[in-house]
């Protein structure tokens, strides 16, 4: 059973991409937002793919597909993170680290490489727009925590070309803060369409090629 398991969850190159409109966007972000167990510490990465953009735009007919495509080309050369490290006091009260902590302390590595975090001056007027425009819908809707989520934006290592990150396409992206950190397996499954056993008829993770229960290969939909 053990080694069912594993070929089960092994990655194939033949996984079919779900429309965006069907990607759920919980799922999406349960795969890209981490948070430590460490019981000192709120500690928080949320990666923001290009994809993640791509399906909340889909997903609301309000937007102006004009504005969708020049958001995309904005967000496309970047890795963009949303981090908050804050201490826990004796009373539940959190001490939240400013941004500029923060940047000296986390590291994110894409294909084995450093990604070069870029100071918010240097940034495109309109992305720091964008970053401006998200922090009260986080604090809304996370309260003080949202208040302390600090956008970064990671661009290509000197002499290096290795963004924008496919999150279609195998590889390995990887966060660090301090003693805290989180890795992502690409491609993202959320954005994958499900497989099928041909035994019992059940869905599986479209990343894996063998059912984990029967061993028969999955069936691409």
């Amino acid at each position: 059973m053990i080694f069912l398991i594993f070929i089960g969850i092994t990655t194939v190159t033949y996984s079919q991409n779900k429309e965006l409109n069907k990607v759920s966007i919980d799922k999406l972000t349960s795969e890209t937002q981490f948070s430590s167990d460490n019981m000192d510490y709120i500690e928080m990465f949320w990666w923001l793919p290009t994809e993640f953009w791509k399906v909340v735009f889909e997903q609301d007919a309000t937007i102006d597909p004009a504005e969708i495509n020049e958001i995309i080309d904005l967000v496309n050369d970047y890795a963009i993170v949303v981090v908050a490290k804050g201490k826990i006091g004796m009373f539940g009260g959190v001490k939240y680290e400013s941004a500029e902590d923060l940047k000296m302390h986390t590291q994110v590595h894409y294909k084995n490489e450093l990604l070069q975090i870029v100071e918010s001056e240097n940034l495109p007027t309109d992305l720091n727009g964008l970053f401006s425009l998200m922090k009260p819908m986080l604090s809304n809707m996370m309260g003080n925590m949202g208040e302390n989520l600090h956008f970064f934006a990671f661009q290509n290592p000197k002499g290096k070309k290795v963004l924008p990150i496919n999150a279609y396409e195998e590889g390995e992206l990887f966060f660090e803060m301090d003693g805290f950190s989180a890795g992502v397996d690409l491609p993202l499954s959320s954005l994958l369409e499900e497989k099928t056993c041909p035994v019992d008829k059940k869905s599986h993770n479209g990343k894996w090629i063998y059912c984990p229960f029967h061993g028969n290969k999955l069936t691409a939909q």
